[in-house]
């Protein structure tokens, strides 16, 4: 399956590579990753496959962190 991983920085192959096992795993397949950067999720990253998105960025974290201080 393909696969977007958006990262708040440039990432280069090999960390690529390192991250790939646990994205297999955790979506059951092999993905055709490509990279793309996203410099509003602060730090860390958000991965797309198919309609699946596991967001793991700062942005996400505080988005999370401010609804549960309102609500």
């Amino acid at each position: 399956m393909k696969a977007t991983v958006y990262s708040a920085y440039p990432m280069d192959a090999d960390t690529l590579e390192s991250i790939r096992p646990v994205l297999e795993k955790k979506f059951g397949c092999e993905l055709d990753m490509k990279v793309e950067v996203d410099r509003t999720l602060i730090g860390s990253i958000r991965v797309k496959v198919g309609d699946t998105v596991l967001d793991c960025s700062v942005k996400e974290k505080l988005a999370q962190l401010k609804t549960a201080l309102m609500g």
